[in-house]
This record gives C-alpha cells, sequence and structure tokens, in this order.
C-alpha cells in the first residue's frame, strides 16, 4: 500500500466533533439521523455541483450571469443538474436546435398573420371583423406560446441564453420594420398582443416556479396566492369604479350645456355609457411621451431629398435644389385606382424650379404656391417656402359676380377635424373648445355667438358617408344627374375658394374610380396640398404606417415643421391676399385618425392662437366659423380591441361647433336645434341657404333641414334616417339603455 492511500484512510478514521455529536443523536432520535444523514447528502452534492459549476463557467458566461440573478438554490441545482446531463449526453447542441426550429416555426406562423387582408382598404373595411381575425389567432397564440416558452427556459437556464437574444431581435426586427396597421395590414397590433402573450406566459411560468420553490410550505404558498388573487381584484375593481366616475364629464358639453337636455316632444335620447375608459387612460397611451419630438432643429434635409428623389426621376431632379408642388387641379382623376396611384401621379407633376426655361412657361395657375428648397452643407439650411399667389384677374371676376346677389355671410372658414367626437373635441383641445365657449353668451349686445351641436351624429363610421354629404348633392329635379360640390355655386357667388388639408388627397378620403362614379369633382381656386404627398411624409410604400404619415401615432414633422402649421399658415396668408373679397376656406386635419387617440392634442395651441388672432384682427367680422368632424375616433388601436363602451358611442357622435357674427339668423330656433338630432344633411343645406337664402332649393338634401329654421324633434330619430338600431347612439327613450 502507498504512503497516499495510508494517508487517507488515517484521515478518513479521524472523527471530528460533528461526528461523535451525530453519533450520539443516531443514539437517542432515529429521526435527527435522518434529516442529518438528508443534509450531509445536499451538502456533498452541493460541493460536487460547485465543481461543476466552475466548468460550466468556463463553457458559457452568459449562464453563469443569470444563475447569479436567481436566488433561488434549488433552482441553481436544477438548472446545473439539468445542463450537465445534456453536456455529458451531447444533447445540449441538439435541444438548442431544436428550441430554434421550433422557435422559427413560430417565427414563419406569425409573419403569415401579417399579411391581412389583401384586398382594397374599402373592401376589407366592409369584412365582419370577426370572420377577419379568427383565422389569424391561432398563429399568433401559437408563436406567442412558443416564444414565452422559449424566453423562460433561456432565464432559468434550461437552454442557451442566445435564444434571447434571437427572439429580441425577431421583435426588434417588426419594430423597426415598421409593419402598417390597416385591416390590410396590421403587423403592428400583432406585435403588441404577441408580446402581451409572452409577458403573460413568462409571468406564469414565474409562478410555478414560485410555487414550486414553497409548496411544501403551505403557509407561505397560501398567502402568495391570496396576495396575488388580492391584488387583481382590487387592481380591476379600482379601474372599474375611476372608468365609471369619469362618466361624470361625458355628457356636458360647453357653458354647462347637457346632451340630454329635456325638451318637448323629442324622439332623441343620447346614450350615455357607463364606463368611460377613453377619460380613464387619457394620456397614457401617448407615444410621444416616450421620445423627444425633435422637429425644428433636428430635421435631416439630406436624408429629405434623398427619399424625394426615390420616387421621382432621378434624371430629370438629381442636382435640382428647389422642388415646386404644384396646384391639385393639375392631377389627372381619370380610372384613379387608390391614393397610392393618386400620389404617384401628384409626385410626376412635381416641378423642377431650377429650369428657367421651364418656370418661364408656367401660367398664374400652375405656379407652384409650395416650394422646398434644399442648400448648404449637407442641405442644413434648406426651407420651405409657402405663398399663396393673388389671381389679380378672378378676384376681379369674382367682384363682379358680387353684384346683386345678396349672401347671408361674406366669408366662410371652415375648419374639419376628423376623426373627433364631441367628447374628445373638449377632451383633447381644451383651448379651441375654450375660444367657442367664449361666444356662448346670447344676450343681444353679444357681437359674435356660438352654438355647439350636441346632438350631431354621423351618417356612417368613414369620412366618405360624411364628409362627402356635407359638400356634395344631386339636383332633385334631376336625380340622374351628377352630385355637384357646392363650392360650384359658392364660386358663382363670386367667392374666391380654397382648401388645404394635410392629406394626400384630391378629397379628405380616399378616392378611388369606383367612389366618384357619378360624381362631378370641383377644384378650388386654391388647393395646394401637394406638400403632403411628399414621400417624407407620405410612402406609398408604406402609406399606414404608425411612426410616420398620416396615420401615425406621433407627432407629425415635415422639412422642420409640424405639419398642421402649414395648414394654418396656408390659411392666414389666403385670407389676408383676398381680404377684399368673399372666401371660402376650408383648412382639414388629419391628427385624429390614429388609435391612440393622443395625436390630436398637439394641434390644440397653434389652432386656439389661429382663431384668437383671426378674431383680435376681426377677420371674423362678417364670418361663419364652422368646426365640424365627420365620425368619432374609429381607427384601430386599444379602444377598438377591447370594445370600450364609450369607444363605440363616440365613434358615432362627432363634433359641431359653430361660430356667427351679427344678427342675421333667428336665433331662437338656433338654440334650440343645440339639442335637436342633427347630421351632415342639416351642414349642407346651412351651407347653401348661405348664399341662396332660400328656404326651398331642389339642391338641398331631402331630410336634411336649415339649422335656421324650426327643425321639429319629435320627427328626428333613427327610423327617419333609416339607421340601424346598432349604428343609431340615440333612441326614442332612455330606457332602452343598458
Amino acid at each position: 500500500m502507498s504512503n497516499t492511500e495510508k494517508d487517507k484512510l488515517k484521515t478518513s478514521d479521524i472523527k471530528t466533533d460533528e461526528d461523535k455529536n451525530v453519533e450520539q443523536i443516531y443514539e437517542f432520535n432515529p429521526i435527527e439521523k435522518e434529516k442529518i444523514e438528508s443534509k450531509t447528502d445536499i451538502k456533498n452534492d452541493l460541493m460536487e455541483n460547485d465543481e461543476i459549476e466552475e466548468n460550466y463557467e468556463v463553457r458559457d458566461p452568459i449562464l453563469k450571469i443569470l444563475m447569479k440573478i436567481l436566488r433561488s438554490p434549488n433552482q441553481k441545482e436544477s438548472i446545473i443538474s439539468f445542463n450537465n446531463y445534456l453536456e455529458k449526453n451531447n444533447y445540449k447542441i441538439l435541444f438548442d436546435i431544436l428550441i430554434f426550429i421550433i422557435n422559427s416555426f413560430g417565427f414563419i406562423l406569425y409573419e403569415k398573420s401579417l399579411v391581412g387582408c389583401t384586398k382594397s382598404e374599402n373592401d376589407c373595411l366592409s369584412i365582419d371583423i370577426i370572420d377577419f381575425f379568427l383565422p389569424l389567432i391561432p398563429y399568433v397564440v401559437y408563436a406567442s406560446f412558443i416564444s414565452g416558452i422559449t424566453l423562460s427556459f433561456s432565464l432559468y437556464g434550461y437552454i442557451s441564453p442566445m435564444h434571447i437574444v434571437y427572439i429580441c431581435a425577431k421583435y426588434s426586427y417588426y419594430y423597426l420594420e415598421d409593419h402598417n396597421i390597416s385591416l390590410m395590414h396590421h403587423g403592428y397590433y400583432n406585435l403588441m398582443f404577441f408580446i402581451i402573450l409572452c409577458l403573460i406566459i413568462l409571468f406564469i411560468f414565474s409562478l410555478i416556479q414560485f410555487g414550486n420553490k414553497y409548496a411544501k410550505k403551505g403557509f407561505e404558498f397560501t398567502v402568495m396566492v391570496v396576495s396575488v388573487t388580492v391584488i387583481l381584484i382590487t387592481i380591476f375593481l379600482s379601474e372599474s369604479y375611476h372608468s365609471k366616475s369619469n362618466c361624470d364629464q361625458w355628457e356636458w358639453g360647453l357653458n354647462n350645456t347637457n346632451v340630454n337636455k329635456e325638451i318637448q316632444n323629442s324622439s332623441c335620447n343620447i346614450l350615455i355609457p357607463q364606463f368611460c375608459f377613453m377619460y380613464r387612460y387619457s394620456g397614457y397611451l401617448d407615444l410621444n411621451l416616450f421620445k423627444e419630438f425633435k422637429c425644428t432643429n433636428n430635421f435631416n434635409y439630406k436624408s429629405a431629398r434623398n427619399n424625394l428623389l426615390e420616387f421621382l426621376n432621378k434624371n430629370t431632379f438629381q442636382n435640382t435644389t428647389r422642388f415646386g408642388f404644384s396646384n391639385f387641379g393639375d392631377v389627372n382623376m381619370n380610372k384613379l385606382k387608390d391614393s397610392n396611384d393618386f400620389n404617384a401621379r401628384y409626385l410626376s407633376k412635381i416641378i423642377d424650379m431650377d429650369d428657367k426655361s421651364k418656370v418661364s412657361k408656367l401660367t398664374e395657375d400652375q405656379y407652384p404656391e409650395i416650394i422646398v428648397e434644399f442648400k448648404g452643407k449637407n442641405y442644413a439650411n434648406s426651407k420651405v417656402i409657402l405663398n399663396v399667389t393673388y389671381k389679380e384677374k378672378l378676384s376681379k371676376e369674382r367682384k363682379k359676380l358680387e353684384k346683386n346677389k345678396p349672401v347671408l355671410y361674406e366669408n366662410v372658414l371652415f375648419i374639419f377635424l376628423d376623426a373627433v367626437s364631441r367628447v374628445h373635441f373638449q377632451r383633447k383641445l381644451p383651448k379651441t373648445a375654450k375660444f367657442f365657449e367664449k361666444f356662448m353668451k346670447y344676450s343681444k349686445r353679444a357681437k359674435y355667438k356660438s352654438y355647439q351641436f350636441l346632438k350631431y351624429h354621423s351618417m356612417g363610421l368613414n369620412a366618405r358617408s360624411t364628409y362627402h354629404n356635407m359638400f356634395y348633392s344631386h339636383n332633385q329635379a334631376n336625380k340622374k344627374s351628377p352630385e355637384i360640390n357646392l363650392i360650384k355655386y359658392y364660386k358663382e357667388y363670386g367667392y374666391i375658394t380654397g382648401r388645404i388639408f394635410n392629406r394626400c388627397s384630391k378629397e379628405i378620403y380616399q378616392i378611388t374610380n369606383k367612389n366618384i362614379n357619378g360624381v362631378s369633382l370641383e377644384n378650388f381656386d386654391h388647393e395646394n396640398l401637394g406638400i403632403f404627398c411628399d414621400p417624407n411624409y407620405y410612402n406609398r410604400n408604406k402609406p399606414n404606417t404608425i411612426f410616420r404619415g398620416e396615420f401615425s401615432s406621433l407627432r407629425r414633422c415635415l422639412y422642420g415643421k409640424e405639419v398642421h402649421n402649414y395648414v394654418l399658415e396656408y390659411g392666414k396668408k389666403f385670407w389676408n391676399v383676398y381680404k377684399d373679397n368673399r372666401k371660402f376656406l376650408l383648412l382639414g386635419f388629419i391628427e385624429g385618425n390614429e388609435g391612440t387617440g393622443e395625436v390630436i392634442k398637439y394641434i390644440d395651441n397653434d389652432l386656439s392662437k389661429f382663431l384668437y388672432d383671426f378674431y383680435k384682427k376681426k377677420y371674423l367680422e362678417n364670418t361663419a366659423v364652422f368646426l365640424v368632424s365627420d365620425h368619432g375616433l374609429n381607427y384601430n388601436g386599444y379602444y377598438q380591441k377591447i370594445n370600450a363602451i364609450d369607444y363605440l358611442n363616440e365613434r358615432f357622435l362627432p363634433s359641431f361647433n359653430l361660430l356667427l357674427h351679427g344678427y342675421n339668423f333667428n336665433e331662437k330656433y338656433l338654440v334650440d336645434n343645440q339639442y335637436v338630432l342633427m347630421t351632415c344633411l342639416d351642414i349642407h343645406n346651412t351651407l347653401l341657404y348661405f348664399i341662396t337664402r332660400n328656404n326651398k332649393d331642389s339642391r338641398y338634401h331631402n331630410k336634411g333641414r336649415i339649422l335656421f329654421n324650426y327643425i321639429n324633434p319629435s320627427e328626428r330619430s333613427c327610423q327617419y334616417y333609416g339607421w340601424d338600431i346598432n349604428n343609431c347612439k340615440c333612441p326614442a327613450s332612455l330606457d332602452l339603455i343598458d
């Protein structure tokens, strides 16, 4: 026997004080003996596992960091044992590959769910939403489940932490790729659903881990379960209470008016929601809170110019520094397919303002009113030049038409807010609402008087059904005649007409050859909307993204300025240029048409300043100011996904405020009509009445009335308009309210 072996035997024969104590316990207490033996075995296992851990640290340093984060020794032991088993049998790589393949399969299925509706936007909107999304749910749920389990396994060390990197890279791809959010492309909201499901699965897995740890300690486990349950119930009850209490504000209009004020013979009582989520979560969904807004000083003009050139003829514009955005009237509308087709046709009309030979041939009507000028190093000194060209010949011609044609108001300022309900207007544009409320005092001395039509109801859930009927109508004497825009009649009465809204479209809604069939489109005298067709704002490859463009949930910036300010600046210049002419000016804002309901609030400061400035400069004298929407918030988003009851109500109840100067109307009827069911048909007839001053006209809508006349409240109901009860928020009796 060697000396080394003898030393080992001697060492094993030596009894420590601890061993003697154990022997004494064995003699008197067999149960304690069993416990100590178990404790000794665990101690030996831990010593062995420490050696495994040291070896494993060299092979997988990332897992070492994760294991240090995990405080539970039991978890740590199981992780090391499991990984050691896989590595000893050369299974670890195979196991990682298997998880990678399963996860990639989920990735492919999720990608399939992004395709969405492959038809046109209008056709997609007509599809039943349940039928549309049901086939996609299995893809998203499966992918989410696989990703959630993979995250859990990675965090607890059962598989390589590199899977976390893979999943994060996958989600980052969706985020950076910026998928669209319409029914045709709805990747962003699928992604949110995807991530939420993953987090839920991760949370459940963590609870299971926690439960396994304390399962043998019944009291602690019971306390944990009860605590989580109490917290969840408390959150639910708190949110329900606050959502319900916020409804106290919902039924009140400006100047303490109530939407359901009792009036004789009323056939309409607006449904008041029991829970008001849009009040409760107002501000919380604002994506701008997570990103510092830098528009003025940080706009990348070099990149913007490259983006613009991508959609133009590079051979023609390669060295161009000044791009002219022409009048919309130059665009050929024949056989128009969709918004992308319109965008392509318009961009083909952009003018190289550096080409003096071409510029010299431009007529007064063709000369662009908006020019983007790129200059300086990296184009850092670039700017947008916005002007309203005074058309002297046109001004004189319209002046002649004014003679012997008296009108009710010399000027009409029509402000259109897309997708803003009455309640949302008061909630998100308080300063603008305060401007109108300022004049809701009906004394005889008041020069200006304001009215809010509390029961103004949408004709449908898209701009085509409401906005179109505000401006277009058939001549009832000849119903086969095309629909005519009332702007044509305003021109005949000597008005100079101007239009600008921040959307790349001839109208505020998407125009196709199909939906303008039987419609006679009318050009405004000034309608320079071209800058909103710029690819840096409207990219036809991704027209409906959540981070840029017409439906962005972020503040919209273009060439160092928020897009709504181009609308307001153009409006001011138009009013100044034609200060001696009759004017009809349409300003449109599409900020309300996005999923969070938050972006519209960012126009409030500038819009209210614009109105106060007009008031102080006396521009509003002999002027009628309309502030109108087509419907409430109706875009894909949180409130739509949870079917919030106030959201479902508000989308049918748009805003309508009217400010009038002077005493050219019957005030009593106008005040009473604030509480009568109202539609865009009444707005159309009233606009025509301004110029015709005739109570009967074949161009009036049959079911519309004039706001200055008596409107019988008993005749106004869902049945009167032929609305389905699901599309009417104005039942005859409040007893119908749940």
